[in-house]
């Protein structure tokens, strides 16, 4: 009989059966005699049952797959079958699993080459905007520099000033707007004067608030003076909140910007930033609305006339939001508006430089500057020619190449120390301003290493200021600039 048909039972057939008990020859007298007397007591039923069921766990063999299948067929082959269904199920998901992660990478290199394109263009729209943009504004401050406008020619000046600003200010919402969809809007973490932010920000809209009517006040209530944070996004921040309540807010009506230290604690201190109008106020179903990109509250839109891009709130509480905050706001129609976050900085213990106050005359002269000689890479002649008058005017002697190879040609061929600095474009023909930074850079003279290198372009991308600090330039100034901006940019490395 084959082992593996574990069902089958054997069948004793002898007529007469005999039990018999086998014990070890030292065992217990008293034990043989209970066993004997046992067995002699039992009864044939017995008997048989116990002979019966020690044949059968002699014959059983040990269980097996096989023993499993001969003795139960149906249960065998429905887990056979389930077996083979959960290999199709698992293989199934598999190749799903599979195909959704190629269609997942498919998709993300999809949005990843949408999102370069929209880059690329973004900052190619930049620049072919900015680069006009700088004549305008070039030319507009040769003009006023000349001192030979009237006062009609001044006032027709100040309005093309104010027209080319805001078409500037567009573009820059414009680009931050894309670098914090993109993620990459950074935050910077240096010291700075919250006294002197707020300063800054009392002038510029001092003489706004005089000229229309309207009361502007600025109170701090601080225990410390210097902080580590992003300067320049605070400020943007502050004047997005200021602007759209100077424009909002009739004359003889009120603006107060308060600065308040509320705690401090571990080295940080929360600052509370709040800017308060009398103005028409917003409705209380557009509050959240108005946070929105490109959005303007709707009662706006029809008082006023007011320009904007609808960018300024977004960015900014996105702004605030990159510093650990929250833009929140109170308002009610025709009341005014009450716009404030809290966010926390680290105290800076440490000494700042005292920068000059800001001096708005234009005919001021940088004695600094007088005499040096500088090396200005521009493709475009009539930005070219911008930069040389306004450098001139300080007494700066400038040589002019139109693209980067001839900038590398010419520094080479000049005496060591001939230039003090060079203003090097970055989108030129023939090499760019990127690659003649680095090949001068490499020559094996001196001042190859040590005469400051300046960016001066349209391309303002993070990624194109990275790029030029990466391959040793030691500045950056966005075009356009201010003629300010300019001097003091160049002045600094002397």
């Amino acid at each position: 009989m084959n082992d593996y048909y574990a069902n089958l039972a054997p069948m004793v057939d002898s007529p007469k059966i005999y039990l018999s008990i086998g014990l070890p020859p030292d065992a217990s007298v008293r034990l043989y005699s209970v066993l004997s007397k046992s067995i002699v007591n039992l009864t044939d039923e017995k008997t048989s049952e116990i002979l019966s069921n020690n044949i059968l766990s002699v014959g059983v063999s040990k269980m097996s797959v096989k023993t499993l299948f001969y003795s139960n067929p149906i249960l065998a082959a429905v887990v056979f079958a389930s077996f083979i269904l959960m290999l199709c199920l698992i293989f199934f998901l598999y190749i799903r699993f599979r195909m959704k992660s190629e269609v997942m990478h498919f998709k993300l290199q999809e949005i990843e080459a949408i999102g370069k394109i929209r880059s690329e263009f973004l900052s190619r729209m930049s620049h072919e905007i900015r680069t006009p943009l700088n004549a305008i504004i070039g030319l507009l401050n040769i003009m006023k520099l000349s001192g030979k406008s009237s006062e009609a020619d001044k006032n027709s000046l100040g309005k093309i000033d104010s027209s080319a600003k805001f078409l500037l200010s567009l573009v820059n919402d414009i680009l931050d707007m894309s670098k914090i969809e993109n993620g990459k809007m950074r935050i910077e973490t240096k010291p700075f004067s919250l006294n002197a932010l707020t300063k800054q920000l009392e002038n510029i809209f001092l003489m706004m608030a005089e000229g229309k009517g309207l009361s502007l006040k600025m109170e701090s209530c601080l225990f410390n003076s210097n902080f580590i944070g992003d300067e320049l996004r605070l400020k943007q921040i502050l004047t997005n909140l200021l602007s759209n309540a100077y424009k909002f807010t009739r004359s003889g009506g009120h603006i107060l910007l308060t600065v308040q230290e509320s705690s401090v604690e571990d080295g940080k201190a929360q600052l509370l930033f709040c800017v308060k109008d009398t103005g028409i106020g917003i409705a209380e179903d557009e509050l959240e609305r108005i946070f929105g990109s490109f959005e303007q509250a709707l009662q706006n839109s029809k008082r006023d006339n007011q320009q904007g891009t609808g960018l300024g709130l977004s960015i900014s509480r996105n702004l605030v939001q990159l510093m650990g905050g929250d833009l929140q706001v109170r308002s009610k129609l025709g009341t005014g508006s009450e716009f404030f976050f809290t966010i926390i900085l680290p105290v800076y213990d440490g000494e700042l430089e005292v920068d000059p106050e800001e001096d708005n005359d234009n005919n001021k002269v940088h004695e600094l500057l007088q005499g040096k000689h500088i090396l200005l890479a521009e493709d475009n002649d009539l930005n070219a020619e911008i930069a040389i008058v306004l450098l001139e005017m300080q007494g700066i002697v400038v040589d002019r190449v139109i693209d980067g190879q001839l900038a590398v040609d010419k520094f080479a061929s000049q005496p060591v120390g001939a230039y003090d600095l060079i203003l090097m474009d970055l989108q030129m023909p023939v090499k760019n301003g990127l690659e003649a930074a680095t090949e001068i850079r490499a020559l094996e003279r001196p001042d190859a290493q040590t005469i400051p290198i300046i960016a001066m372009t349209a391309n303002t991308m993070q990624e194109d200021q990275d790029s030029a600090y990466r391959v040793g330039m030691n500045g950056f100034i966005p075009k356009p600039f201010d003629v300010e901006q300019l001097y003091k940019s160049v002045e600094k490395f002397f």
